[in-house]
């Protein structure tokens, strides 16, 4: 049996600035809702590609923002951050860490990210 390999849900945005790196590699906050890491993951349906993006706290380790959608655009990403600030009321100065994907450096997330006070980092 042969079996393909993913590429992942990653498109990395090559005119996107890297955040600076506020995290560095300490996924260990001393609160809840001072950091937060997102991801995408990708699952085939027989309907087709089903994308979930979830909003971790890093303290608790619990899902507290998440999102389901049929595509891998920004809203995604957005609509999971939007479930993560009403769930839990982030203090301005959080953090959010997500890769480099072009979903976590559009305008309509980094926006966001401004109006709920959290600070940006892709690692």
């Amino acid at each position: 049996m042969h079996r393909r390999r993913l590429r992942g849900c990653t498109r990395r945005d090559q005119a996107a600035t890297p955040s600076e790196d506020l995290v560095e590699r300490n996924f260990r906050p001393a609160a809840p809702d001072r950091l937060y890491v997102a991801d995408i993951t990708q699952h085939r349906t027989s309907e087709g590609w089903f994308y979930l993006a979830v909003v971790l706290d890093c303290f608790s380790r619990r899902v507290v923002g998440w999102a389901m959608a049929d595509h891998i655009r920004s809203k995604l990403v957005v609509d999971a951050l939007q479930v993560a600030v009403w769930n839990r009321r982030p203090a301005p100065g959080a953090i959010h860490h997500s890769d480099h994907g072009s979903t976590y450096t559009s305008w309509a997330f980094g926006h966001r990210l401004r109006e709920a006070g959290l600070l940006g980092v892709r690692g």
